[in-house]
């Protein structure tokens, strides 16, 4: 094989392996769980910003942690896992994102996690069924 079928088997294999990996991260417990990272890690970025910084100038810095590995290290999924979910939801949902901090929704969790990305079930509740039904039975046997 001469360098330019190389070249393209080198592309189609990266090609592969990029969009199997994003295809089976959704709908996953990691997914989930990184999109609440990535939110929570943004918005501590948006709430340390300065009076005098605009806010369009904390939104695009707070879209910079998607390469902070450091910010990650805490949470269940370590990078680069989560890292890979930070970078699908930008990659993804950029501007839908960038305008629903810019509009400082009250709980951007909600809003990208369960409204936007789905990256937790498209439950609008924010919580797990199964929980809530069970405190639902609990509920009607108190009655």
């Amino acid at each position: 094989m001469n360098a330019i079928h190389w070249t393209a088997l080198i592309i189609f294999i990266s090609y592969l392996t990029f969009t199997t990996a994003f295809g089976q991260l959704e709908g996953t417990k990691l997914y989930c769980d990184g999109c609440k990272a990535t939110v929570k890690e943004m918005m501590a970025v948006i709430h340390k910003r300065k009076m005098s910084e605009p806010l369009d100038v904390a939104v695009v810095e707070a879209f910079e942690v998607c390469s902070s590995v450091d910010l990650f290290r805490k949470y269940e999924y370590p990078p680069p896992d989560n890292l890979k979910v930070c970078n699908h939801l930008l990659d993804k949902y950029e501007e839908e994102i960038e305008m629903l901090l810019m509009k400082k929704v009250e709980d951007p969790e909600q809003k990208i996690c369960f409204e936007l990305s789905k990256a937790c079930g498209g439950n609008t509740t924010g919580k797990d069924s199964k929980l809530t039904s069970e405190k639902n039975n609990e509920n009607k046997d108190e009655l």
